[in-house]
């Protein structure tokens, strides 16, 4: 736990001083956001990685824009906006195919029985998780900037004035 307070630490100071514009400290912070409610679970980080040098943004505050979906955070996050998507585009919602799931599970993992209904019961859902989740990822992502923007400028204010 000591460790990850120092992670916050080192990332406040970045955000409040590293040399750059206080619009590419915040825009770093943001793209780290918008890649950790994607929907590319298990590439955020590595997408994200090749992205900061790329678009010339601190590494250290896209890792840290990435480490804020918490895993127990994850779940509820996905299901919801999948939902909400499949609702606002009137597709098939989650909730709606949840019978569909009892007739999964019936089944043995190893057998191809379990995984043709598995992929069958998913595909309706393939949409609704990948529209929900970017343009939630994408309200959270500009929320983080303006945030992470006025905490910049408010330090480099701060800064400027105490010299």
């Amino acid at each position: 736990m000591r460790r990850l307070g120092e992670v916050h630490r080192r990332a406040m100071q970045l955000l409040v001083a590293d040399g750059q514009p206080p619009q590419r400290r915040a825009a770093a912070l943001a793209v780290g956001v918008f890649l950790s409610f994607s929907p590319l679970l298990g590439l955020q980080v590595a997408v994200g990685m090749l992205l900061a040098p790329l678009l010339r943004l601190n590494r250290v505050l896209v890792f840290v824009g990435l480490c804020v979906n918490l895993p127990w955070v994850t779940v509820p996050y996905y299901a919801a906006v999948t939902e909400v998507a499949a609702r606002a585009f009137g597709w098939p919602a989650p909730s709606d195919l949840s019978a569909g799931l009892s007739a999964v599970v019936q089944h043995s993992v190893v057998s191809s029985v379990f995984w043709r209904e598995l992929v069958a019961w998913l595909r309706p859902l393939l949409w609704p998780f990948a529209v929900g989740s970017t343009v939630a990822a994408g309200v959270l992502a500009a929320g983080t900037y303006r945030m992470a923007l006025g905490v910049a400028r408010v330090a480099d204010r701060r800064r400027t004035t105490a010299r």
